[in-house]
């Protein structure tokens, strides 16, 4: 399990990036908003939980999160509600 401060921080960075570049410029609005709300917060399993979903295909993971399509048994069902979740946030002014 990642726990070292530095670890964890770079871990971080590469999400944010990742997630920030994606196909979808939908699903790169939808990651900002969780992000924004999560990030700083962010432990290392939780970056790790991310970080897999960020390898998984933006289609699928834009349907999954819009309840277009059922959640496969193999998705993280908790990170998918909570991005689907924070997709409806927004900060003051944007």
């Amino acid at each position: 399990m990642p726990g070292d401060d530095l670890e964890i921080s770079a871990m971080r960075r590469r999400l944010s990036f990742m997630a920030r570049r994606r196909a979808m410029p939908e699903m790169e609005q939808i990651f900002d908003r969780y992000l924004t709300q999560h990030l700083e917060t962010m432990d290392g399993d939780q970056c790790l939980r991310f970080l897999r979903l960020l390898d998984l295909p933006d289609a699928d993971l834009l349907d999954w999160i819009m309840e277009i399509k059922p959640l496969p048994a193999d998705v993280d069902r908790e990170l998918i509600a909570q991005v689907a979740k924070s997709r409806h946030f927004s900060v003051a002014g944007v």
